[in-house]
């Protein structure tokens, strides 16, 4: 399947969003997808893991948003060809007022992603943690949602606050509005808190939740000191494994539900695995 717009968000900091933004979208593009990131957190740290900061942005988000530049004028690229990205500029508290008054305007962001969709196989986009502003605009524009979940009893709560609004997304403004599936991240093995948030998260979402799970790893932090993805700063961390797992698992995933499709299978439940071991 090519053309697919996804979002990473989840209303809750410290969850690792953005380090499952753009590792999935390097992987993607290592994986020989063409592929788009569009930084909309005005945090920006989506873009500095790209090594971009203000000196080197030359168009934004914001930009977009104030019709000062159209998309292709904001488009950056990356040190991996197939991979571009759209940034955002750290920005101080007015700044950020501004932007939130501009996302009053719900359709600038489709358009944008609109007018460059068929250029690319996967848009990525990077939500900011709350579900005002940019993040509903993101929804609205997007075929998929991706919600990073962190081995905490806070972000369970967070994950079923996420489903409610995706449900107020589908209802009010994007009907085709698909969740993707559950990724957990920093996920410590052999502990009892992960252990009893996998089995609630099984139980309550068996159908929504990726195979994959990205463990705890210092090489995440480390990276970012160097602005760059985990699979580029270190391909044989124990996280760098698992992001590509959890690449192929998406691409797979995607595949196989646009072969069912073709072949006039809607409902592919049957190839759900049991989880009732977890």
């Amino acid at each position: 399947m090519k053309n697919l717009v996804i979002s990473v968000a989840a209303p809750k900091g410290g969850v690792g969003k953005t380090t499952t933004a753009v590792n999935l979208a390097a992987g993607l593009a290592l994986k020989n997808k063409k592929t788009l990131i569009i930084d909309v957190d005005p945090s920006g740290y989506c873009s500095s893991a790209f090594g971009y900061d203000e000196e080197k942005i030359f168009g934004n988000v914001m930009d977009l948003y104030k019709h000062s530049k159209n998309v292709h004028e904001v488009i950056h690229k990356t040190e991996l060809p197939l991979l571009e990205i759209i940034p955002f500029e750290k920005i101080g508290y007015e700044d950020e007022v501004t932007f939130n008054s501009l996302t009053v305007d719900k359709t600038v962001l489709k358009k944008a992603i609109e007018e460059v969709k068929s250029e690319y196989d996967y848009i990525i986009l990077d939500c900011p943690p709350f579900l005002y502003g940019s993040t509903v605009n993101s929804l609205i524009a997007s075929d998929y949602l991706i919600i990073p979940v962190k081995s905490s009893k806070f972000s369970l709560e967070a994950v079923q606050k996420m489903m409610i609004f995706v449900e107020e997304i589908k209802k009010d403004a994007n009907p085709n509005l698909k969740v993707d599936g559950l990724l957990l991240t920093m996920h410590e093995l052999n502990t009892k808190a992960s252990f009893q948030i996998k089995k609630e998260l099984y139980k309550l979402y068996p159908n929504q939740m990726f195979k994959t799970a990205i463990p705890k790893n210092t090489s995440v932090a480390e990276s970012t000191f160097y602005n760059k993805p985990i699979l580029l700063h270190d391909s044989s961390a124990i996280a760098s494994k698992a992001y590509f797992n959890f690449v192929d698992e998406l691409i797979d995933k995607h595949e196989t539900h646009t072969l069912m499709s073709i072949s006039g299978f809607d409902n592919f439940d049957f190839l759900d695995e049991d989880h009732s071991e977890v």
